[in-house]
């Protein structure tokens, strides 16, 4: 019996696993438009959803259903959507609550964790630079260190090649820190 002589309201609650076993018999039938229509209900959490695998199902089903219609790029998106938590029946919080805002903290540290890192490998780097700057400085702050040219002229080119690369690398954490800051804004 093809699903469209389903009656629209059958006696019992749908869930969103029977949306996307809709959707699946739609796909056979080779119709994924009408397909999409299906997994838009379990999408837009209509149906109460209560086992933890139809939505990754449901993205899976719409990335499949969205190569049939030539949409790579829509594909590609459903296929990789974040999934969507819905509440508990009764409107309690509970796991799934909890799971929504682990997977944000992942999503959250998957963007600011590589900047945070460079950001830190910059600081250690800063930070080893400067103390040998103060190593040098100490040194050619001996008045007769100058009196041997042998001795001075590469502690004075090392000290201006410090200074140069501190230079550089303040102007590089610099930029990583707004680059930090416009992330976190944009996050939220």
């Amino acid at each position: 019996m093809c699903w469209h002589a389903w009656p629209a309201s059958r006696p019992g609650r749908r869930t969103g696993s029977i949306y996307n076993a809709r959707a699946v018999i739609c796909l056979a039938e080779g119709n994924p438009a009408t397909a999409l229509d299906q997994l838009r209900e379990v999408l837009d959490a209509r149906p109460p959803i209560l086992e933890s695998f139809t939505l990754p199902e449901t993205h899976l089903l719409a990335g499949i259903a969205h190569l049939g219609l030539g949409d790579l790029n829509a594909a590609a998106a459903a296929a990789e959507a974040p999934p969507s938590f819905s509440r508990a029946p009764g409107g309690g919080q509970g796991v799934q609550a909890r799971r929504e805002r682990a997977w944000q903290r992942e999503q959250r540290e998957k963007v600011l964790g590589p900047i945070r890192r460079a950001i830190a490998e910059l600081e250690q780097r800063i930070a080893q630079l400067e103390q040998e700057k103060k190593q040098v400085e100490a040194q050619l702050a001996d008045p007769a260190l100058f009196a041997d040219p042998a001795r001075s002229t590469p502690l004075v080119t090392a000290y201006r090649d410090a200074s140069r690369k501190l230079d550089e690398l303040y102007a590089r954490w610099e930029h990583r820190s707004e680059e930090l800051v416009t992330a976190e804004s944009q996050l939220g």
